[in-house]
């Protein structure tokens, strides 16, 4: 779907990708309603951008509750009068031994991960409910694809947002369009905010200034995918006739097992 003319929510917007994004989308002209949970952060960001091009209007809710998508997307359509582009973004990781029984810890990260970007996306399938076009963008990670030591949970947050998009695929309104991004790790404040002690962030990563214009890139031409890391496209296609990706996840067992070690 073009970005050009659209009216679009980005969550997610006051850092990171998010960010990032949301600085190439004010040079587009088109509207857009940033929304991200840290209010003082989000309005900070929206007022470092210099946008002649598009309006940038700045909504602080939780995405992780149902409150706060209803509340954003309310606010989105009665500053814009609809919304063509929802790009869900929010997210966030664990970095863990996984194990301890905690049922808050566990729930949040799927409300925020998951749930969150498939009920967006429901609500926007009943907002079209008159045929008009529309698309939703989410950022899952290639974590969906593939599991690394330490982000169990975040892993399969992504996975299933992978697996449903697959299968949403064969009943998916003419009318809609879904797109899943698949970044590898992005040099931003995302992993340090993961654990307080982490090893490194992964290898290979990228900065989010060139996942965000990869994502302009993708949603513009309207892809059902995008895969910012020619990389990571590069090894999965290989890993289908050898192995390449176990020598990977092995590497990065060995940082965890010593940062586990570390934390004993």
């Amino acid at each position: 779907m073009k970005l050009e003319g659209s009216r679009i929510v980005l969550t997610g917007a006051a850092s990171g990708i998010g960010f990032a994004l949301l600085k190439r989308l004010a040079g587009i002209p088109c509207r857009v309603v940033a929304i991200d949970k840290d209010d003082a952060q989000l309005h900070t960001m929206v007022n470092k951008i210099i946008s002649p091009a598009g309006k940038v209007s700045a909504y602080a809710a939780d995405m992780g509750e149902r409150g706060g998508v209803d509340r954003a997307i309310d606010f989105a359509i009665s500053e814009m009068g609809g919304i063509d582009i929802f790009i869900a973004n929010a997210g966030f990781a664990y970095y863990e031994a996984f194990g301890k029984p905690d049922w808050a810890h566990i729930e949040s990260i799927f409300r925020v991960n998951t749930i969150s970007p498939l009920y967006a996306l429901a609500k926007m399938t009943q907002l079209h409910s008159d045929g008009s076009p529309f698309q939703v963008v989410i950022t899952a990670s290639s974590m969906a694809k593939l599991g690394l030591a330490g982000y169990a949970l975040y892993a399969s947050t992504k996975a299933a947002l992978d697996r449903f998009a697959d299968s949403y695929a064969q009943e998916l309104p003419p009318n809609a369009t879904l797109t899943l991004a698949y970044p590898i790790a992005t040099r931003t404040a995302f992993f340090s905010s993961a654990a307080s002690q982490l090893p490194a962030t992964p290898w290979p990563s990228q900065t989010p200034e060139y996942v965000a214009d990869q994502l302009v890139l993708g949603i513009d031409a309207g892809k059902r995918e995008i895969y910012p890391s020619l990389t990571f496209r590069v090894m999965w296609a290989i890993n289908r006739v050898i192995p390449v990706t176990s020598v990977y996840q092995a590497y990065t067992r060995g940082l965890f097992d010593k940062w586990r070690t570390g934390k004993r």
